[in-house]
């Protein structure tokens, strides 16, 4: 037995809105990368950057305040000998 549904025209508009929407977060978008977002995906080396899908280079080179504070959430201070670390190893 087939079930039939009934959509409103205002459902339908709302379930196209989604979908093109959820489109525009997908890794296959050819969109030109900026020279941050080559910069960043540069940084995951070329082991890993093949792997990182571009929305997320998007998110960091965006975001990039949102990124430290997960990664303080994971690393607590520990998060600031890295980025001493980091610092320090640029000036020798």
């Amino acid at each position: 037995m087939k079930k039939v549904v009934k959509l409103s025209e205002s459902d339908l508009e709302n379930i196209i809105k989604r979908v093109i929407s959820e489109s525009d977060y997908s890794t296959d978008v050819e969109r030109p990368t900026s020279d941050r977002e080559r910069q960043a995906k540069s940084l995951f080396g070329d082991k890993y950057g093949s792997y990182i899908p571009n929305d997320v280079i998007r998110y960091i080179r965006k975001n990039p305040a949102q990124f430290f504070k997960k990664l303080y959430q994971m690393y607590g201070d520990a998060a600031y000998d890295y980025l001493d670390k980091a610092k320090n190893k640029g000036e020798n």
